[in-house]
């Protein structure tokens, strides 16, 4: 495992995701953006698990690039698929 870019797929793909939204998106709200990082980090580690455990084999830097892709969808998902005005 490479931990620095482990680490960013739990950390900034899910930061980055809240950032944009809460800067370009006008009901976005505090407990929708703390939701979204909340939720994308876990699937940031669960991705991580899997890989770990062996149930998703993925050569070289393929995990965290999934991580940081998952992370970022769900967190995006979360905070603004939340309210439908």
């Amino acid at each position: 495992m490479d931990d620095p870019q482990q680490l960013f797929s739990f950390v900034n793909a899910p930061l980055f995701a809240t950032f944009i939204l809460g800067m370009f998106w006008k009901r976005m709200t505090a407990a929708a953006g703390w939701t979204g990082l909340v939720l994308g980090t876990l699937s940031a580690v669960t991705v991580f698990v899997l890989s770990e455990t062996g149930v998703l084999d993925l050569p070289g830097h393929g995990s965290a690039f999934l991580a940081a892709g998952a992370a970022f969808v769900v967190d995006t998902e979360a905070a603004a698929g939340g309210r439908r005005d």
